[in-house]
């Protein structure tokens, strides 16, 4: 049975936070501001294709056009797909905050031309 964070989630996350706090940290160098969005970009971008593609409303789309009767496989694979998206949306959410905070922090604050 899923729980609700696993073990290995966790580490992803505490991975995820690391990645965007060496990315605030050392922020004036170019190369690991460079790293750190890219990494974010893939992650947020790969959360999203694998939710849009093994999404339940997915499922439930193509069956809707299929006009069958829900068989109880149908219900528990509809069931097991909604769990494991459930588990994409931390992702989401926490790689494109960290994009926003680099690409607010990476700003030049203004031009002190005097």
């Amino acid at each position: 049975m899923l729980g609700i964070m696993d073990t290995i989630d966790i580490i992803l996350l505490g991975g995820l936070c690391c990645v965007i706090s060496a990315g605030c940290l050392f922020r004036k160098q170019r190369i690991v501001r460079l790293l750190v969005v890219f990494i974010l970009f893939c992650i947020s971008f790969g959360s999203v294709m694998s939710l849009s593609t093994f999404g339940p409303r997915l499922a439930i789309g193509q069956h809707d056009r299929q006009s069958g009767q829900s068989s109880k496989e149908f219900v528990e694979g509809v069931s097991l797909a909604t769990k494991i998206a459930g588990l994409y949306y931390p992702y989401v959410l926490l790689s494109t905050v960290g994009l926003a905070l680099m690409a607010v922090l990476s700003q030049k604050k203004g031009r002190d031309d005097a």
